[in-house]
Formats: C-alpha cells, structure tokens, sequence
C-alpha cells in the first residue's frame, strides 16, 4: 500500500511592535496529520476559530521533506496546505484554534491549539472614523463639489436634551471641521417652527437630525452631498456609525444594510447620521418639536414611509461618543403610531435583546400549511420530527405530507409514514431535493408551503404561527426561523452571499442568546436568503416562480429559490422569534454537492457582482460572524502633497530626552521655521531643557514634560495614565496641526497618539508605527555597525520629509510644440474623433505579470457598469500579446457595442496622445497607468498585493490607487503559485467600489 500525506503551515501574522495587537505566531510546521490517510490522502483542511468556521487552507504548497520522506509518490512534493490567520480578526484574549484534516473516504483528523492575544488596538482600529484628508484629496473633493448639479445644503437639528456643554461642543466641533461647508445648525430647545416649504428652487435643502454628542467623520456632509446630487430618486440618506455593540459591549462600527423595511420595524437599525430632504419632511408632517416630543425612531419610520427612494451610504461617517438611547415606551409608541399610519391592528413587545421590538398582529393568520418533508428515514430523526411537529404545534391547520425515498423497500419506516402523516409521496431513486419537493408542492392543498427536512425538531409550540404572521404579508417572499444544533448552539440565522457564489450561514456555532454583530442574530430582518431545512412560502408565490430549480439537486436550489423572490422585490426574512433543533445533513450526509454551477453563476451573475444587499461589503465574508472586513480596500493618493504647507499654523515638536539631545535638535527645529515661517513652534521637551530653548529664537514656547530621568542612566520615569490624559487635554488646546517626534528610539513615539495632531511624523523601524502619516525609516542601533551620519543631520532629513509632505508635485509630462495636432490626427487615425458627446473611458486589463491583473469578469462588469451609468465610450488598449484578455473580457459584457479593443493597434508613441484624450483610465499596476497618471488623466490603479501602493501608485494631480490592506503584502511574490491565497488581493476589489472612484473622478474631471 502506498502511504500518502501531508502537512500543514499555519501562519498567524504579527502586527509591528509597537502597531497594536500581539499575538502568538504560530510558523513552520504543525504536527503531520496526514499519515493515517492512507491511499486515500488529505482532501481538505478546515481552520475554525473559537468554533468558527474561518476558511479552508489551500492545498499545493512546496514541501520538500515530505517529498524526501516519500520519495515514490509524486504529489509528496506539493502536499502542503496554508491557511493565513490574521491578528485583524483576533480580539484580547485567549483564542483556540483548531485545524481539521478531512480525507477523500471521509475519515478526520484534528489538531488544535491556542493563542493569546494582548491587545485589541487592531481591532478597534478597523473602520475609523475619518478626521483628516490629504491636500490632494481636498482638492479633488473641491473640483466634485463645483461640478455638483445643485447645491446641497443642510440644516443640522441638533437635539440638546438632557446633554452636557462638553457633548453639544462635540458634535458643533465636528461640524466645524467638515470640508463641505453649506450648512447651518439649529439647536433643539428653543421654541420651535415648522419646516418651511423649500422656497429656493436652486438649492437641494436636506434636515440632518443629530444628538448632541454626536460627531461626524470629516467628509459626512460630503459624502451625503455627493449622494444627493448623483441619485435624485432618494430622498432619504443614511451612513454606517461608530456605536455601541450589544455583544461586546464596546464602541464598534455598525456595518448596515442596504434599505431594509422589516429590519427596520424591530429596531432603529438607521440610527445617525441620517438626512431627508427638507420637503419629504414637510409633507411627513415632521417638525423639530416633533422629533423632541416623539423621538428619531418616530421621525426615521415616518421619513421612510414617504420616501420614494432610500439610499445607503457604505462609509462610517457618525460615532455615538454618549452612550444614550431612546426609552423604550418612546419607541414602542412610535412603532404603534407606524402600524396606525399603515391601518395595521398590532402589538408592540419588546424583542429578545434591548433596542429591539416584536410587533404581532392582533389576530393570527389563518390557513391551512402544507408541511413537505422529504425523508430516507436516516438514523430514525423522522420519527423525532414528525412526532414534535403534532405534539408541540399550536397552528392546528396544517397537513403533513412526506416524500417517501427509503431504498429498502421492506423497511418498517414506510408503514410509519403512512400511519403518521397525511399524504405520502413514494419518489424512488436518486435524491433529488428540488424535484421532490416540486412534486410534493403539486399534491399540497394548503394557502402555505412548509418546506422542512426530516431531521428538524420542534422545541417551541408557537413557531408556525411566528412564521405564518410575517408570510402572510403581501410583500414577504420567503420566511426563515432560527435553527439551532443539538447543542443549542446556532446552525441558521439567516444567509448571505460570501465569496464567489457560495451561500454562508450567518452567525453559526454561536450561542443561542448570543445576540451577534449588534444585535443581528437574535433581531427579526431582511435576508437575502433562508435555508431550505425549513423555509415557508405562500403556495402562490412558489407556482408563480416556477418552483426549485431541479438541476439543482442538492445545494444552491434554496438560495436560487431566495434570489428569484427577491428579484421579484419580495422581502426574503429571518426571525429569531420561531426557534427549531436542526440535527444537519442526517439524511444527505453522503451526498455530493449536486448543483449545475455554471448555469447558477451565469444566472445571478449580475446580482453577484453587485454584492448582497443585506451584508455589507466591508464585511468579511470569510467568516460566519459578520466581523470588519479586516483587510479592507483602502484608496491612496500616493504621489501628490498631504497638506498645503500654506495652510500650516501649529506645529508641536517633542523632543522630551536629555539636554544634550534637545542641543542637537536646534537645527531640526531652525529648518521648520524656515520651511513653515507662518506657524507657531511648539517644542514639548523636559522641564530641565526649558531654559536651553531660550537660546533659540524659533521656538515659540516650550511645554515642560518629564518623562524620562534627568540622569539618562536611569532610564524612564513612571509616567500614569492621568498624567498623559493631563498632557492630551493640554495640546488638545493648540489645535496642532502637525506633530513631529524628535527622537530615534521608539520609547516616546506613543507621545503622538496624544498631541491631537492632524499629521503626526517620526522614526520607524521596519513595519513599526503605521498609524504615522510621515515616517523616516531608521537601521536602530546595532552592535559592531559604524553610522553614516550625525543625529542632528538625520533629524533635519525627517523634517525634510515633512516639508516635501506639504509640496504639490505638477504633471509629468508636459505638451508642447504640436502635441493636439498629433493627438487630433491619432484620433481620426483611430475612428475616434466623433463620439456624440460621450466621453472616452480607457481600460488597460493586462500586466505584465498574472500577478498583478485584476479578473476579466471584474473588468467587464465596470466597463458595462460605466457604459450603463455615466454615457461613456470605452477602449481597451495594451499590447499585441494583451488580445486574448481583450476579447475575452469583451466576450463577457453585455453593452459591447460601445467597447472597442485598440489593444496591439496603438503603438508606444502614440499611447499618450490618445490617454490624453481620454476623461478617466482605469488599469493595472503597469506602464499605462504612469502615463495616464503623469498626463493629469484622471486615473485610478487596481493594485495587488504584490508590491505597495504608497511606493508604485500613479503619481497625479487627479489619480488615486486602489488597494487591499492585505495581513500578507507586499509579498513580491513571482508567479500565482506562490500565493497560498488564490490573489484575492485582486479578487477581493469589487467592481463596485471601483465604479464608485471612477464616477467621483469623472464628475471632478481634469485640472484645466
């Protein structure tokens, strides 16, 4: 017998040093599981964390000593599996990890082990809030906001009740501090008056209603401007928040769905910021003393009852810094008056966590439920089901019909059958779920249909009628209960679209009472899908469908069944309040996943593209949890200044070490004044260096600080952390606009955290310190290695640093002598020259290397999306070698007839006259996009992981790179096999986020 194996790379990064969480890393080799396999081999490694499934290791890595131990089998070389665990997704404390190796006939293996980790700094780091933007940025937000079609203008309600000075100084803070700057605030208090009618037919006025102690990102108002204008059709805007997590219990980014009406009827999932526009109010009847006397769920449920579109913004632009919420009597009251407004008779309780709400009929539905099990009697669960389902249902109409696909056919279980259901359905053969429950479906009488499988139990009499009150409603498509294991641990709360096309369980393995991401798991919502294990549909709705889909036989047939509902605009739900045992896959445990894949793919590829619209895409969609993306796409602005040097006024120095430190800083400190002669110096030194300032003149004033011993032989002083609060309320009055750490040694570079500075620049050892926005890297001090210049030089060079921070960089490449003749003459040369007023989009979807080419069907799905959406022209241009993936690209558009391929037509000297005609290029990480870029072409770069963006984005006064903040990058790896994470750097950009840079830079257009 030939042994087969394999072993197993666990990888758990490690943040820098001084960047946040340390975990242990976990590196080499994990004990080798695979050996008892046999001729068989491992097939699969499934990695969970703290009992979650996070993801599956990747087979095919390099291993050499399992090749040396088994020199006669020729898959021991590329054995190995890898799976990265990111410290992103790893909060305090103690976590266990376990690794479980599955073989082709079914048999496991499990290792497991844990890891500490100290600090949670990471995690809280994910999705700031926004409280500082590059020059660059400000001035490309400057051309949008000139290009808008009306203005936009906003009135801030600022509800002051119950609020402190310091809470409504918060949110007025904020609001000064915004970037679009056409707005004014109303404190709520004072004697109130209507909302006038909009009198000026100029101007798009929208109502902000805040609470004090509110604050927003930087760019909220911004965002929602530009919201307003691009999308005319929605008159009410919300963005995602910084707020308390019922589940932790710590101040966390909620991540919200798109518009969703029966999330909304439990819980004010809209929460702040929000706006509508002044006239939707009006006619809502809502005033500033009425969203004092009824309350902003009131107000929220009254807007979006007469909104006639309602529009997410997918960005974190509000945190909640007080922690106070409506009573509960105000919302419930506003959830009855809701129900009146709709003539609906309800009950309103209180949901299964604070903040949530059950509202009931007064009268239960009526009608008789098909219930259809399709049942092989596996390890007797039917028994179990069918027994709960008559002892313990309280809705008496139903009939129970089951779908007889025993093989035995002398098996005791089908006398069972016929003794203890209404109709039985003998289906011999094959398992097919989707046909039997179609054939099923055609016996049934009921106005209902209850799909159920057969190892399902039910444990709560009012299940049914829970069900039967939310699908008895027109607008409900599908209805999903929550389904627990054995264990009472979750198995279903809901589904969404993860990576690919795959369907993932939300919130499994948690506890049944765990309330999950802010409350989701145990709060009736919109869902995009349920699972088939028991799902409840009115009969009418399922024939009007056309019922499962039967080429999918064991999988994807519920989700397809979801998504034609949802096509339908019928609202999919999941509820908490109906709860069921699942004991999963009892009957289909030896099944393959039987689905026609590719028609499944080719059918929804629109809808997969565009994401689920229940989970957010910043969500991880690795994980059942409905965490923070932890590797997000971020958007840089690489190669142009991050402030305006003219705009500087305060700078804060620290150079807190000894007097002879503080000496040779005196140059450093010569060379901003110098650079920034308009701004006030601010040097936070020790108490014994104050009389030393004096001796030179461009210090401004000295803040004493002690922090380390006057004998710098003893090191550190103990410095409390009221002492630092007490430093942070001190510069917190300067207004500092840029901090800069004067000392090489990383001991005080924490000291920034606490200045309040816009922009904060120091010394880095290799990956430290990445919240520094301007950084000089430093070799340490290493024994036996000479250096190559004086500390007070290398302190004047990371002041250089800040000051070419501050200096515009103009565009590369400049036109002179007959540059628009030729550029005219290459056009017509190219049919170009008349477009009929649509503008030229160039898309460049090749590289040089595999590794750094964002997929064909990402760049077909913008190319259609710009077409579709911005009246666009668009060509693909690349090399001769480039035309497979031009044709292959436009093979998978559906508005080909405004693409052309020029790819192998254009040569190299003609490339940049026809860039330059170009309103946006959009491209790989390769030579086109430095021209664009250096042309001043609007231009946006997909970056892999491969390399980092900030070193090889397009330089430009109007381009922006676009990259995954990946735990493994930049990984400078060669070929595609060297990537254990199948590229999802590229993978993980969706077209849409694209499409929205490609839109801002298209409405900002290019610098005269």
């Amino acid at each position: 017998m030939t042994k087969t194996g394999a072993a197993i790379h666990l990888f758990v990064d490690e943040p820098s040093r001084a960047g946040g969480a340390v975990a242990r890393q976990v590196q080499g080799d994990l004990p080798i599981i695979g050996w008892a396999f046999a001729e068989d081999g491992i097939t699969a490694v499934q990695v969970e964390l703290d009992g979650a499934i996070v993801g599956s290791a990747r087979h095919g890595i390099r291993r050499p000593d399992v090749a040396h131990a088994f020199p006669d089998h020729s898959a021991a070389l590329m054995s190995g599996f890898r799976f990265t665990l990111g410290h992103r997704l790893l909060a305090k404390g103690l976590h266990v990890v376990r690794v479980r190796a599955v073989s082709a006939l079914g048999l496991e293996q499990v290792v497991a082990f844990t890891l500490n980790v100290a600090d949670e700094s990471a995690i809280a780091g994910l999705v700031p809030l926004r409280t500082s933007l590059p020059a660059t940025e400000r001035r490309l937000i400057a051309r949008m906001v000139t290009g808008l079609a009306r203005p936009v203008t906003f009135t801030v309600w600022l509800d002051c009740t119950g609020a402190s000075a310091a809470m409504i100084n918060a949110t007025l803070r904020s609001l000064e501090q915004q970037i679009y700057r056409d707005w004014q605030v109303r404190l709520l208090g004072a004697p109130d008056s209507a909302v006038d009618n909009d009198s000026d037919s100029d101007r798009d006025t929208w109502v902000m209603p805040l609470m004090a102690g509110d604050i927003l990102a930087i760019d909220a108002l911004l965002e929602f401007a530009l919201r307003a204008d691009q999308s005319p059709d929605q008159d009410v805007l919300y963005a995602d928040e910084r707020r308390m997590n019922v589940a932790t219990q710590r101040r966390e980014p909620f991540l919200k769905p798109q518009w969703s009406p029966k999330f909304l009827g439990s819980t004010n999932y809209i929460g702040r910021p929000w706006a509508a526009r002044r006239k939707l109010l009006h006619a809502a009847g809502l005033t500033a003393a009425t969203l004092l006397a009824m309350g902003h769920y009131h107000a929220v449920l009254a807007s979006t009852e007469r909104a006639a579109h309602i529009g997410h913004i997918a960005r974190v632009l509000g945190e909640r810094t007080d922690d106070r919420v409506e009573s509960p009597v105000l919302e419930m009251r506003a959830l009855r008056r809701a129900a009146r407004r709709a003539d609906q008779k309800v009950t309103v309780r209180r949901g299964r966590i604070a903040g949530t709400y059950r509202v009931r009929p007064l009268l239960p539905p009526s009608g008789l439920v098909s219930i259809i099990i399709p049942t092989c009697a596996a390890r007797g669960l039917i028994r179990t089901c069918l027994e709960s389902l008559r002892a313990m249902t309280t809705h008496a109409d139903v009939e129970i019909i089951c779908i007889d696909n025993i093989q035995d056919p002398d098996s005791e279980w089908k006398s069972f059958l016929y003794e203890n259901t209404d109709i039985v359905v003998e289906i011999p053969g094959a398992f097919n779920w989707s046909r039997f429950n179609n054939i099923a479906a055609r016996e049934a009488s009921g106005k209902y249909l209850l799909f159920l499988n057969d190892d399902v139990e039910v444990i709560d009499p009012d299940w049914l009628t829970t069900m039967l009150e939310l699908a008895a409603r027109p607008e409900i498509g599908v209805v999903g209960p929550q389904l627990l294991y054995p264990d009472r641990s979750v198995q279903h709360a809901g589904m969404f679209l993860a990576e690919g096309h795959t369907a993932r369980h939300a919130f499994r393995h948690i506890e049944a009472d765990d309330p999950g991401y802010h409350g989701l798991a145990l709060t009736q919502r919109n869902v995009l899908m349920v699972t088939g294990a028991c799902l409840l549909v009115r009969a009418d709705v399922f024939h009007a469908v056309g019922g499962f889909d039967e080429a999918h036989a064991i999988i994807n047939n519920d989700v397809d069944f979801c998504l034609k509902l949802h096509e339908l605009g019928l609202h999919n739900v999941y509820t908490p309040f109906a709860q069921l045992i699942h004991h999963e896959q009892a009957s289909r445990a030896h099944l393959h996943d039987d689905c026609d894949d590719a028609a499944f793919t080719a059918r929804w590829q629109a809808l997969i593209s565009a994401g689920d619209p229940f989970f957010h895409p910043n969500l991880s969609r690795a994980s059942d949890l409905y965490v923070p993306e932890p590797e997000p796409v971020r958007a840089l602005f690489p190669g142009n200044p991050l402030f305006a040097a003219a705009d500087i006024k305060t700078i804060l120095a620290i150079k807190v070490d000894h007097i002879g430190d503080f000496i040779t800083a005196f140059p450093a400190f010569q060379r901003v004044k110098a650079a920034f002669p308009q701004c006030r110096l601010f040097v936070l030194a020790s108490p014994a260096a104050r009389d030393l300032a004096a001796l030179e003149p461009c210090i401004d004033e000295v803040i004493p600080f002690s922090f380390f011993h006057s004998r710098s032989g003893l090191g550190r002083l103990s410095v409390s952390d009221d002492d630092l609060a007490a430093l942070a309320a001190r510069l917190g009055l300067l207004d500092i606009d840029i901090a800069i750490d004067l000392r090489k040694q990383p001991d005080t570079r924490p000291l920034l955290l606490r200045t309040g500075a816009t922009w904060r620049a120091g010394f880095a050892e290799s990956a430290q310190f990445p919240w520094l926005d301007i950084a000089l890297i430093w070799d340490g001090d290493e024994r036996l290695v000479g250096k190559r210049s004086h500390v007070a030089d290398d302190f004047v060079a990371l002041i250089e640093s800040v000051v070419a921070a501050g200096q515009p960089r103009p565009d590369m490449i400049h036109r002179g002598g007959d540059w628009y003749v030729r550029r005219d003459a290459v056009l017509e040369h190219l049919a170009l020259s008349e477009r009929h007023g649509r503008r030229l989009v160039s898309l460049h979807p090749a590289a040089g290397t595999e590794m750094k080419q964002w997929p064909m069907a990402s760049f077909a799905a913008l190319a259609d999306a710009l077409i579709t959406t911005e009246n666009v022209d668009v060509v693909l241009i690349g090399g001769g070698d480039e035309a497979d993936i031009a044709d292959a690209i436009m093979r998978r558009m559906m508005r080909s007839d405004h693409v052309r391929s020029l790819v192998g037509h254009v040569g190299l000297a003609d490339l940049p006259l026809l860039l330059d005609a170009c309103a946006l290029f959009v491209g790989n990480d390769s030579g086109p996009k430095h021209i664009a870029a250096a042309l001043g072409v609007p231009t946006v770069g997909i970056h892999s992981g491969v390399v980092d963006a900030r070193e090889w984005g397009p330089l430009g006064s109007t381009a922006v790179a676009l990259q995954r903040d990946m735990v493994c990058a930049p990984c400078y790896a060669a070929s595609r096999a060297d990537c254990h994470r199948e590229l999802a750097c590229l993978t993980g950009i969706a077209p849409s986020l694209v499409l929205s840079w490609c839109r801002r830079l298209l409405r900002a257009g290019r610098v005269a």
